[in-house]
C-alpha cells in the first residue's frame, strides 16, 4: 500500500502529514524527543495498517515536517489539541473513528476521545496522562542532543533492542537535529522545569470519566521515560474499560521496539 504525503495549513501553520488506505478511519499521532515525527514513531508499521484501514498520521507543530508556532511557548498542549481535532475531522469527518497515540499523544488521543463521543476506539502506547516524578530518562528524551554520541546514548534508553539503531536511523535523525533552527525551537519548547511540563500531561478525574469508548493500552516492560507500574497501570486503573498489554523486551516505542506485536495486537483491536 503507497503511503503519500499531504501538507494541510492551520491558522497559517502547516502541517504534514502521511495518508494512506480505505475503510476504517484512524488518526495516528506521534512522541515528543528529540527529532521525532509520524514518519519516525510509526515507519514500521504504516503501509501495514494502510493495507486495512485509512490513516492519516500527522507531524505535530514543531515537529517532523510541519512548520512551527511563532511565539512562545512552543510546548502548547491547546495548540497540539486544536491540531489533533483538525486532523481528526481530515480523516473522517463524520462517523465513528479511530485514534493511535504515542506517549504525549496518548495523552492527547484520551484528551481527544472525552472531547469526541464519536472516536469508538482509541490505542495508546507508553502513553502519558497520570501525574508522576519524571524519570531521568524523560529529562534526557526532552533536552537536545549535542552531538551523534549523545543521541545514540539518549536514544539507547528509548528501545529495549538498540541494533534497531542502524546507521541510517541515526543519520535521518541527525540531519533533523542539525536542520535550520531546529535546536533553538527544541530547546525553548522544553526550557525551564521538566517536570511542570511533565504535570501539564495530567487527565483530569472529569475528562476520565468522559471516555465512553473502547480503550488498548500497549507499554513496554522496558520503558524508562514512562515507567509501566508508574504511569500505565495507574492510567488504566482510572480507565475501567481499558485493556493493558504489557510487552517483554520492550522500551518506550512499542510501533518500533516490537512491530510485529504491534500489528496483531492493533489489527485484533480495530477489526
Amino acid at each position: 500500500m503507497t503511503i503519500k504525503e499531504i501538507d494541510y495549513t492551520m491558522q497559517g501553520i502547516k502541517l504534514h502529514c502521511y495518508i494512506g488506505g480505505k475503510g476504517y478511519p484512524l488518526l495516528m499521532l506521534h512522541g515528543s524527543g528529540p527529532g521525532a515525527s509520524s514518519f519516525g514513531n510509526w515507519h514500521a508499521v504504516l503501509e501495514p495498517l494502510a493495507s486495512r484501514y485509512k490513516i492519516l498520521a500527522g507531524d505535530l507543530i514543531g515537529f517532523g515536517k510541519s512548520g512551527q508556532k511563532k511565539r512562545e511557548p512552543f510546548f502548547d498542549i491547546n495548540m497540539w489539541m486544536n491540531e489533533a481535532q483538525f486532523l481528526l475531522e481530515k480523516v473522517a469527518p463524520r462517523g465513528p473513528v479511530g485514534v493511535i497515540g504515542h506517549s504525549l499523544s496518548g495523552f492527547l488521543g484520551l484528551r481527544l476521545a472525552a472531547r469526541n463521543p464519536r472516536i469508538n476506539k482509541i490505542l495508546i502506547t507508553g502513553s502519558l496522562g497520570v501525574k508522576y516524578k519524571i524519570t531521568n530518562a524523560l529529562k534526557q528524551g526532552w533536552s537536545f542532543p549535542p552531538s551523534e554520541a549523545a543521541f545514540k546514548k539518549l536514544y539507547s534508553q528509548m528501545v529495549a533492542d538498540t541494533s534497531l539503531m542502524t546507521p541510517q536511523f541515526v543519520k535521518n535523525r541527525m540531519k533533523v537535529l542539525n536542520s535550520g533552527n531546529y535546536r533553538d525551537y527544541f530547546s525553548k519548547m522544553f526550557k525551564g522545569s521538566k517536570q511542570r511540563i511533565l504535570d501539564q500531561c495530567v487527565l483530569s478525574n472529569a475528562e476520565l470519566k468522559r471516555i465512553k469508548c473502547e480503550v488498548l493500552m500497549i507499554h513496554g516492560a522496558q520503558d524508562r521515560p514512562v515507567p509501566f507500574d508508574q504511569v500505565a497501570v495507574p492510567l488504566a486503573k482510572k480507565l475501567p474499560q481499558a485493556d493493558l498489554v504489557r510487552l517483554a523486551n520492550c522500551g518506550h516505542g512499542p510501533a518500533m521496539d516490537r512491530s510485529k506485536a504491534f500489528l496483531e495486537l492493533s489489527t485484533n483491536f480495530f477489526g
